[in-house]
């Protein structure tokens, strides 16, 4: 059981790069059935079986969890910080704006240029 629960939690860890939520349903309800059916198929009480079907359904999510905070990580990592005081990145803007296009085009239109 712990070998299953340990490469769900490392597939949805992987899954949450690529898929939305929604992955998880049918991720964790083949878990849960494939479960059972070991379980079943070893002889385990109905206590043991609801355990452990409950603890396959969850590790699926928490794998999700992590593959979601570790892409948050690593995207925040490569984010630039921002430097300087705010002023300095709005005049940055209308500087960059400004030489695109100029003033007297904006107010006149572009047609009588």
């Amino acid at each position: 059981m712990f070998a299953i629960a340990i490469f769900l939690f490392l597939v949805c860890a992987v899954l949450a790069w690529s898929f939305r939520v929604w992955i998880l349903i049918p991720i964790s309800g083949l878990a849960v059935i494939t479960q059972v059916i070991s379980d079943l198929i070893g002889g385990a009480s109905i206590g043991t079986m609801l355990g452990s079907a409950l603890v396959m359904a969850f590790v699926p999510q928490l794998g999700f969890v992590l593959g979601l905070f570790t892409r948050y990580v690593l995207f925040a990592m490569r984010a630039p910080l921002p430097s300087g005081h705010p002023q300095s990145t709005i005049a940055k803007l209308y500087k960059q704006n400004s030489d695109s296009y100029s003033v007297a085009k904006v107010r006149r239109g572009s047609d009588t240029l």
